[in-house]
């Protein structure tokens, strides 16, 4: 994405955003994502702090609880789930069925209650934790 907003005129690339969520999302959550705006220019400087990082040490060095969510079709997460949540000292995988990439977005309820029910399970009981 971020090699492909450098050649994209940004105006074609927010077009582009904008008509993928107002294609696939409900009215009320397109609105409010375009209203917000896409930044193009900012995504090839954000791919580049990311570029060359190994975030496997990272997740194994965590010293708490963790919880992967994924969307069932997240092509882009789910092919190294297993190695992240395996490299974790607590990692928990939760998939949720009919959600890609932007679960969040594609089932909120159930991406809710995934992280409430996780929440539960560390025995909190203050959900602000």
């Amino acid at each position: 994405v971020a090699w492909l907003s450098r050649g994209w005129p940004e105006r074609l690339f927010e077009y582009s955003n904008a008509w993928f969520f107002r294609a696939f999302y409900p009215q009320a959550t397109a609105d409010a994502i375009v209203a917000g705006g896409f930044y193009p220019r900012t995504l090839p400087a954000a791919a580049a702090a990311l570029r060359g990082r190994r975030f496997l040490p990272a997740v194994a060095g965590f010293p708490g609880p963790l919880l992967m969510l994924n969307g069932r079709w997240d092509f882009v997460f789910r092919r190294d789930e297993a190695r992240f949540v395996g490299a974790a000292r607590q990692g928990r995988l939760t998939v949720l069925p009919r959600a890609g990439h932007l679960a969040n977005l594609d089932r909120p309820a159930a991406f809710s209650q995934a992280v409430e029910e996780f929440a539960r399970a560390l025995g909190t009981g203050d959900r602000r934790r």
